[in-house]
Parts: structure tokens; C-alpha cells; sequence
């Protein structure tokens, strides 16, 4: 087939959004994985399971919200198409209530039943509690923007979520810097909640 059947403007256009993807893609990799990475670098690799493991816990926050982004970006990227801005509110608005309701339970539950937790696991991974805590509060807070990051993702302003990817990425590194060395794993998860609050 002719290589030009595609308008200049458009290919370009493709070209962009695909290499913005990509970049959000590969930063949240790296972005999820620097943290171990720094506190085995800083502290030992014992300490990196214990916190791996916390980690676990703390994410199942988090889970109800992936089957939403998943289930409504189909649904904001046809709003967009047609450029219904009243779907993309209505929506925006939903998964925020809905996460934050489902996300709050989930967090509760999870901390009021912490002792039991460390209960069933060995004596050591007590450092990794607050880690719980930390991680579990700072998926609540990503949980209460709603799917918002799938709405710019899919919008002309998604070049705004690669910025706001790689400032992310940056503040994580740099407040690990500063508090893993003070507070050992726990320093971890609280600079995962302080870039989180950015």
C-alpha cells in the first residue's frame, strides 16, 4: 500500500501521542520500582522484601480502581470523539465519589485489621506497618482524582500527563533522597505520600 495514503499532519499527530505514550508508559515503570531500588542501594536487600511485601498490601487499595480506569476509558475516549464534555463531568465526578467511598472502606478495613496481619507474618516485617499505612493512604488520595489521568491521557492535553509523569518521577527520587536515610523504609512509603500530594 502507498505510504502516503496517511495526511502529514495526522502521521505527525499519531507520532506524538505514540511517543508520549510511550514515555508515560516506561516513567511509571520506573516510577513504581525506584523506591526498592534506592532503599536496596541504601539500606540492605532484607529491607527491600520487607517493603515489597508492605507494598502488597498497601496496593490493594488501589485495586478497585484499575477495573474502573479500565471500564471508562472506552467511554471517555468515544465523549471526546463526539466532544461530550457532559459525559466526560459526569464521569469525572462518579469515579471520584465511587472511588473515594470504595477506596476509604477498603483502607479502613485493611488498618483496623493491621495487628492481625502481623499476626500471620514473621516478627521482622513489623518495620513494613506504617509502610502499610503510608502506601495504603496514598493510593486513597490517587483514588480520590477519579479517572482524571485517563481523561487528559485522552484529551489534546495529554502531553500534560507526560510532564506530570516526569515531575512525579523527579520528586519521588529526591524525597527518597532525603527520607529513606532518616527513616529507613518507612521514609519510603512517606515520600511515595508526599509526591503523591504534588
Amino acid at each position: 500500500p502507498d505510504p502516503g495514503f496517511i495526511d502529514k499532519d495526522l502521521r505527525k499527530e499519531i507520532i506524538n501521542v505514540s511517543l508520549f505514550g510511550i514515555i508515560v508508559g516506561y516513567s511509571n515503570i520506573i516510577i513504581q520500582r525506584i523506591d526498592m531500588i534506592m532503599i536496596n542501594s541504601m539500606i540492605d536487600l532484607s529491607a527491600t522484601g520487607i517493603y515489597s511485601i508492605s507494598l502488597l498490601f498497601g496496593s490493594i487499595v488501589s485495586l478497585p480502581s484499575r477495573s474502573l480506569t479500565r471500564i471508562s476509558s472506552s467511554i471517555v475516549s468515544d465523549a471526546w470523539k463526539e466532544n461530550d464534555v457532559g459525559i466526560i463531568r459526569t464521569i469525572y465526578y462518579k469515579s471520584c465519589l465511587n472511588q473515594t467511598i470504595i477506596g476509604a472502606l477498603v483502607f479502613a478495613g485493611i488498618w483496623a485489621n493491621i495487628d492481625n496481619v502481623f499476626h500471620i507474618l514473621p516478627s521482622e516485617f513489623m518495620s513494613g506497618k506504617y509502610v502499610i499505612f503510608l502506601f495504603g493512604l496514598s493510593a486513597l488520595l490517587s483514588m480520590m482524582t477519579g479517572v482524571s489521568s485517563s481523561i487528559i491521557s485522552q484529551s489534546e492535553y495529554y502531553r500534560y500527563n507526560t510532564w506530570f509523569t516526569l515531575i512525579f518521577g523527579v520528586l519521588v527520587v529526591v524525597t527518597n533522597l532525603i527520607l529513606i536515610p532518616v527513616y529507613g523504609i518507612t521514609g519510603a512509603a512517606l515520600a511515595a505520600l508526599i509526591s503523591s500530594l504534588s
